[in-house]
């Protein structure tokens, strides 16, 4: 756990801010796709699932929603 910690730290020690700064449009589009792909395609997936494999289907919408973002945060470097 120390370790992970240890390594975060020293990754942030070592960013260049200046350069970030420059290269803040392309950081935010792909930031932003990082979040949007994964949230579009796996909502995409868990609509499409057959209700037979759901526990209650008349909760569909909130199972897709709970997939989609675990989905989301799952697929974040």
């Amino acid at each position: 756990m120390a370790g992970g910690i240890f390594l975060l730290l020293e990754a942030g020690l070592e960013i260049d801010f200046s350069s970030a700064w420059r290269q803040k449009g392309e950081a935010l589009t792909i930031a932003l796709m990082d979040i949007i792909v994964p949230m579009v395609l796996g909502f995409a997936c868990a609509w499409l699932l057959p209700d037979h494999y759901l526990i209650s289907p008349d909760r569909k919408l909130m199972f897709t929603l709970f997939l989609a973002t675990v989905l989301t945060v799952s697929a974040m470097p």
